[in-house]
């Protein structure tokens, strides 16, 4: 091996030479390679907007059918109580106007009734109240009358009454549904149950069953 202090100039320019072509040739590579992992790094970016940009349509597309759905049910739930409001507005005017249920008279009435007890901590709301001298009509008006409307009559409106009123207590109870309509198997219940139901007939009232019982 030839020792480095016998080296002259030449030879010395000549090794910084091509040393320094060693070191730009690196850099070009470098630079390259540097390049083209950038091009792949915006390109993954530009993708990945595309991806977020598709799940973003795609959950405002899925917010969108949502609101509609809310939307839809809103409405369907406002004709449900339209048509709610609509009967018991018909059905308690002509009971009202009637003041008489299967030949039972009556000579007050209280429409609407919201009842609540601080000290028993108890709140009911009652559609219709028909009174005579001994006698108490508690009247609940539906759209449509089913099964579990009546043991929730019996169950929690009745006692409630009670409750509420205590100053009627020595008077009899009929509890009465009031319904444009009514399902077969709650007409077959409430005549076991002797829950009067009602409906209207042209402009009169017509009970649908014969057995009612005083509570």
């Amino acid at each position: 091996m030839e020792n480095n202090s016998n080296l002259n100039f030449e030879q010395v320019w000549k090794m910084f030479q091509e040393t320094d072509k060693k070191f730009q040739e690196s850099d070009r590579i470098l630079t390259e390679k540097f390049q083209e992992t950038e091009r792949l790094v915006k390109e993954l970016a530009k993708e990945h907007k595309k991806t977020e940009l598709a799940q973003l349509k795609t959950e405002l597309a899925q917010l969108k059918t949502d609101k509609q759905i809310k939307e839809l049910h809103k409405y369907v739930g406002g004709i449900g109580q339209s048509n709610g409001d609509a009967a018991e507005t018909i059905l308690v005017n002509t009971l009202v106007k009637r003041m008489s249920i299967n030949g039972i008279s009556f000579n007050s009435y209280q429409p609407d009734i919201n009842r609540y007890d601080k000290k028993l901590k108890l709140r009911d709301q009652y559609d219709l109240m028909l009174e005579n001298e001994d006698t108490i009509a508690v009247v609940e008006v539906k759209y449509k009358l089913l099964e579990e409307n009546l043991h929730d009559i019996l169950n929690r409106k009745l006692p409630n009454f009670r409750k509420l009123f205590p100053h009627l207590n020595n008077k009899k109870i009929i509890p009465v549904v009031a319904a444009l309509s009514a399902d077969k198997k709650a007409l077959v219940e409430a005549e076991k149950l002797g829950i009067y139901v009602i409906t209207l007939s042209g402009k009169e009232i017509k009970v649908l069953n014969s057995n009612y019982k005083e509570f």
